[in-house]
Order: structure tokens, then C-alpha cells, then sequence
């Protein structure tokens, strides 16, 4: 106190100043949000896409140490790949109901060569039969990237 004058200092926001500032907030996160959900969707088609490489390549590893063919079904338009042993027998994959909820909003289409229920055989040596480049893209929602995997006619995979 000078001179008999009270100074009294407030401290806080104005009104204004608050609206301002949740404004800067919701311009902030509706950009983010949409490349939030992008990059979560390419995510999980990345993830689906490994789980069927990992599955490809588990299946050539048998089929090498038992000296046995094991057939792979891609079944695009089910959302599902399936690996079967010489009796018929599936033991390993990933069908319709897992796939839609571990991977939701991924689809899996088959191309350049694999169309869907195309089967092929991996021989004894871990190659495709019949002989060939085989393709399948993992999609996620719209604008998110997509996933390919590629087998290639020696039968090594890969993800691009």
C-alpha cells in the first residue's frame, strides 16, 4: 500500500482468451486426429501383412524338414489365407472372424497371379508350385498406406 492507494493485480484468463485458446486446440487436433486413424490403419495392415508372411515362411520351413508339400489358400474375398499339410489338415492361418477383428478395416486382396481361392503349393524346397511371382496388398481405411506382400518364384517373401 502507497499512499493510501489499494492496488489489487488479478490473476487468470479472460473469456477471450480461454475461447482463443480452445479454438487453437480444436484446429490442432482435428488435423491430428485424421493422421492419427491413417497412420493406426496402415499399422494394422502392416501387422496383418507380416502374420502372413510369418505364416508363409513357417509353412516353407516345414515343408523343407519333413520333406512335404503344404498348400496355401487366399481366399480375398473371405478376408482369410490358410496353410494345409498332405492329409488336408489346416494348421496354420488366419480365417474370416480373427481376421475382422484383429485387423479391423484391413482388407486383403489377392494379385499378379494369386486370385482369390487360388491355391498354390510350396514343395519340398520351399518354393511356390505353380512356378511364379505371387502378390497380396493389405488395405486400410482410405488414405493410409497400403501393404504388399510379394512371394517370389524361389519362394523368399517379402513386405513392401
Amino acid at each position: 500500500m502507497q499512499d493510501g492507494v489499494v492496488r489489487q493485480t488479478t490473476q487468470g484468463f479472460t473469456l477471450i482468451e480461454l475461447v482463443v485458446a480452445m479454438v487453437v486446440f480444436g484446429i490442432l487436433l482435428s488435423q491430428a486426429i485424421p493422421l492419427y486413424q491413417s497412420m493406426m490403419g496402415s499399422m494394422r495392415a502392416r501387422s496383418a501383412a507380416e502374420r502372413a508372411l510369418q505364416d508363409i515362411q513357417w509353412a516353407q520351413s516345414q515343408a523343407i524338414a519333413h520333406n512335404a508339400s503344404y498348400t496355401l489358400y487366399i481366399m480375398s474375398n473371405n478376408y482369410e489365407w490358410y496353410i494345409t499339410n498332405q492329409s488336408g489338415t489346416v494348421v496354420r492361418g488366419m480365417f474370416v472372424a480373427d481376421f475382422q477383428s484383429a485387423y479391423p478395416q484391413v482388407t486383403l486382396a489377392a494379385a499378379g497371379g494369386a486370385l482369390p481361392g487360388t491355391t498354390v503349393t510350396i514343395n519340398s524346397l520351399g518354393a511356390p508350385i505353380p512356378t511364379g511371382t505371387y502378390s497380396v496388398t493389405f488395405t486400410p481405411a482410405a488414405g493410409a498406406r497400403v501393404w504388399t506382400l510379394t512371394i517370389s518364384p524361389t519362394g523368399t517373401g517379402s513386405i513392401s
